[in-house]
């Protein structure tokens, strides 16, 4: 654990962003997406907030071990955790969903196959992720009436919930139309399971991107997972039209290890970046052993005074800030500094100079950076 950074949580924010997301899609309940330990902010804390304090009750997480830890750490609480992505179905597994009320998102034939056969898995929901036009994981939509006829041989005619997932929908949707084809082929969907005498308790279909554009808002539920962590899911370009006004509800602060006056063309760090003018070089104590990545280097810290720049090579350990000039605005030997705050725009600040997305920016933090929690 390091004693030079670390990353306040707000959870108070996390409960406003909720509420602002129950603004957009009023008639939705929220299928909070949780894996990569919340997004790098603590799944089981982040959870147990959610639940107690917002009233959430449905979860998603990518993995099985994942969904045991979960469910694990907060036994007392009963809400649903759903396992989108890793799923084992295999007779040694099946009594782990069941007997842990985990419910498996099945996206393949084999995947139904093995959730059919297996009697612990009569007593789990059945949950259905179709492919619609993003080519990852999904049920092959040319094989319903296989998949139908299946469910109707073992009398599983109530699906419990029908989902699919966009692949664009993080673009205008004039740009990426293939979004409004998958919308399409999701309602046919869910009109061949109903006229085929299946009933189907809820469906859902919108991440991020998509609640943010209205798209597939009307279902029972929606899918958010970075929009609720503060950031807007949506491009540079299209952020414009966004109506999203969360805030992040992490800061990552920073210690100043040293401070020093530098002349111009002097070198700083491994392979020798020279900086163009004199000013002060900020050395910071966090690097790419901490998450804080390579691709972070010669961005500009807009948000912070007299702007400056994380300059030449990040080091496992530390990063080096240039600041032109000796103001007064340059942080002293000891100061934190927000490598990101709780406005949003600075991490997405961040994300459009890097090229890193968001969620990477977020999810890359290791644990060596203490996470420390405020109500």
């Amino acid at each position: 654990m390091r004693l030079g950074a670390h990353l306040d949580i707000d959870l108070k924010i996390l409960k406003a962003n909720i509420q602002g997301l129950k603004r957009l899609a009023p008639k939705a309940e929220i299928l909070f997406m949780v894996k990569a330990n919340g997004y790098g902010h603590g799944m089981v804390p982040v959870t147990r907030f959610t639940v107690e304090e917002c009233g959430l009750t449905n979860f998603g997480v990518a993995t099985l071990s994942e969904g045991l830890h979960l469910r694990k750490s907060i036994p007392e609480r009963p809400f649903d955790i759903y396992v989108f992505s890793e799923n084992h179905l295999s007779p040694e597994y099946a009594e782990e969903y069941s007997h842990n009320a985990l419910i498996p998102v099945i996206s393949s034939s084999a995947e139904l196959d093995a959730f059919l056969s297996e009697k612990a898995f009569s007593r789990v929901p059945l949950t259905l992720k179709f492919n619609t036009g993003m080519n990852r994981l999904g049920l092959v939509i040319q094989e319903l009436e296989q998949i139908m006829a299946k469910l109707k041989s073992k009398g599983r005619r109530e699906i419990f919930h029908l989902m699919t997932h966009f692949g664009r929908s993080f673009e205008l949707l004039d740009q990426a139309k293939i979004t409004l084809e998958q919308v399409k082929l999701f309602a046919d969907l869910k009109k061949c399971f109903i006229d085929a005498g299946f009933s189907i308790c809820h469906t859902s279909s919108s991440n991020s991107g998509a609640i943010e554009q209205g798209i597939g808002i009307n279902e029972t539920h929606i899918r958010p997972g970075l929009m609720l962590y503060g950031p807007s899911a949506l491009s540079a370009n299209a952020r414009a039209t966004t109506p999203w006004t969360g805030q992040s509800i992490s800061s990552l602060k920073v210690n100043v290890l040293r401070r020093m006056s530098i002349k111009k063309n002097s070198p700083v760090g491994y392979g020798g970046a020279t900086v163009p003018q004199d000013g002060t070089i900020c050395i910071l104590a966090i690097g790419y052993g901490d998450g804080f990545s390579t691709k972070l280097q010669n961005t500009t810290l807009y948000h912070l005074p007299g702007h400056p720049t994380l300059f030449g090579r990040i080091n496992m350990d530390m990063a080096q800030l240039f600041y032109l000039g000796s103001g007064s605005e340059i942080p002293k030997e000891g100061d934190l500094l927000e490598m990101w705050g709780h406005d949003s725009s600075h991490i997405l600040s961040l994300s459009d100079q890097s090229g890193i997305i968001p969620y990477e920016l977020y999810c890359s933090l290791g644990d060596r950076i203490p996470r420390i929690y405020s109500l």
